[in-house]
């Protein structure tokens, strides 16, 4: 009877605490919105420097940061490797109720390129917490049947700041949202 009683009181004082950091999870970014928003009491006047960003130059989708992405390309196939950053108030969400979102975020983000017809691709998420994620693409370039291959275009759904391909080779590219025309490797 009294381990009931002490079992039945455990769990009220869990679901108790569950509401209260329930509760403070959806009011602390409201509040501290409220509280930068306020004024300042000085007398003096003050001075704000707004910058603008156009969209096209985004590194930003929904709370992801990307700062760059490395492909390493491997016969038909393709690794990304996504460094990132998360809004740090979804970082908690993301611990909480899974990586799905997340994941398929970065799926949006990187857009890999669709195989030709006939063939089959498979994305498997290698790794992903809220810094870096792997991912494998099958079928994301074109074969030649000579050992030489073709990665088409591809667009991305952000500017990505630095993206670099590694095959035969190692090509580099700045703030690039798009891959024009596509290029061949060995």
């Amino acid at each position: 009877m009294r381990r009931t009683a002490i079992l039945i009181i455990t769990m009220k004082l869990q679901r108790e605490i569950a509401i209260i950091l329930a509760a403070a999870f959806v009011l602390l970014p409201a509040l501290a919105g409220a509280a930068a928003a306020a004024e300042p009491t000085a007398t003096e006047p003050v001075q704000r420097l707004v910058l603008f960003q156009s969209p096209d130059m985004s590194n930003h989708y929904g709370y992801i940061t990307v700062d760059s992405v490395d492909v390493k390309l491997e016969g038909v196939n393709a690794v990304y490797t996504i460094n990132y950053s998360i809004d740090p108030w979804i970082a908690f969400l993301v611990f909480l109720l899974g990586k799905q979102d997340l994941k398929n975020r970065l799926l949006k983000i990187i857009n890999p390129p669709v195989p030709s017809s006939g063939q089959t691709q498979e994305i498997v998420f290698q790794y992903v917490d809220n810094e870096k994620a792997i991912i494998s693409v099958s079928n994301a370039a074109m074969s030649y049947g000579d050992n030489t291959y073709w990665y088409p275009e591809q667009e991305f759904a952000i500017t990505i700041p630095q993206i670099t391909f590694t095959a035969s080779f190692t090509k580099t590219y700045n703030n690039t949202r798009v891959i024009e025309r596509g290029f061949g490797y060995y």
